[in-house]
């Protein structure tokens, strides 16, 4: 399994571990193709998209630093962070970007115009002195998490930029938990809640309109850890699932999708050795186009693939 370095670990390149895994007798499968988006030596960790509009971050071969990049169509590739800083993507909606920016240590949200170049104003209170990361936005709706190095709490928000009202959807305090928001599109919000990393992560789904989560079943035989969520405005959340949070990384993690009342399903089997960082899910367009950062395990190289589902 990949370990999200946009939170407790936002400063350093991601630890790359676990992902043993068999599928659970009774899920069917349904593979889909894998299809590239965006390969090449340097590594493509995160992205997202909204219709003919692509966002993602690259760790660079030579600078090892992490930046974010955008693109319209067939248009230009146009670097979104300023000089001397750091930024991971997180969600487009319309024309406005928000990611993740570090600046000498410090972790904010900051948003971007990805026509007009320009930088967006953040309500106030939504980021603080402590760690702000991997938000994802959705009309007017963002999800984000923060998180305290010194006291080990984890919190994930759903904020409203209507408003500028913050709500908690989650929190855990220690060493050995972790809080990890995947998407936030339509009504519908998901994010990954490990109680402890070494026993079990789930994935819960979060109906705006109803106020009520739910934690996606876990029912594999062989492991207890689901992660890398995103879903779609109609609520089918997309999940990979492995069943170890420790070493080796690659063995058998699949992709999994799972519409709203009806049962999980495998859509991709990944290969020995290769695993998943993060997935988005964008079906602006009415297909859901399933885009996940693809690791080669022994290279350390990831890059960015799809699925049409």
């Amino acid at each position: 399994m990949f370990v999200h370095p946009r939170g407790k670990r936002v400063a350093a390149l991601a630890t790359v571990i676990g992902a043993v895994g068999l599928v659970a007798a009774g899920v069917a499968y349904s593979q889909l193709t894998q299809i590239a988006v965006l390969t090449g030596p340097s590594n493509q960790w995160y992205v997202t998209a909204e219709g003919n509009t692509l966002a993602w971050s690259r760790y660079g071969p030579t600078n090892h630093l992490f930046n974010a990049f955008a693109r319209i169509g067939t248009g230009p590739v146009v670097r979104v962070n300023p000089a001397g800083t750091q930024a991971y993507v997180g969600g487009l909606t319309g024309d406005r970007l928000i990611y993740q920016q570090i600046r000498y240590g410090q972790s904010d949200l900051r948003f971007y115009n990805v026509v007009s170049h320009t930088y967006g104003v953040v309500p106030a209170g939504w980021n603080t002195s402590l760690t702000e990361y991997a938000p994802t936005i959705s009309r007017h709706y963002v999800l984000f998490g923060r998180f305290n190095e010194r006291t080990g709490e984890h919190w994930v928000f759903l904020g409203d930029l209507t408003t500028g009202h913050l709500k908690l959807l989650a929190s855990l305090t220690g060493t050995l938990v972790d809080e990890v928001p995947g998407q936030v599109n339509g009504n519908y919000a998901t994010w990954t809640s490990c109680v402890n990393v070494n026993v079990e992560c789930d994935v819960y789904e979060y109906n705006i309109a109803t106020g009520k989560a739910t934690r996606v079943s876990n029912t594999f035989a062989t492991g207890k850890f689901q992660y890398a969520s995103s879903v779609t405005s109609t609520g089918t959340i997309y999940l990979v699932h492995s069943a170890s949070f420790t070493r080796p990384c690659g063995e058998h993690a699949t992709i999994n999708r799972r519409a709203l009342g009806a049962a999980r399903t495998v859509i991709v089997s990944l290969a020995h050795g290769l695993d998943v960082g993060v997935s988005f899910a964008d079906d602006s367009n009415g297909t859901p186009n399933v885009y996940y950062s693809r690791l080669v395990c022994a290279a350390g190289q990831a890059d960015i693939y799809k699925v049409v589902d």
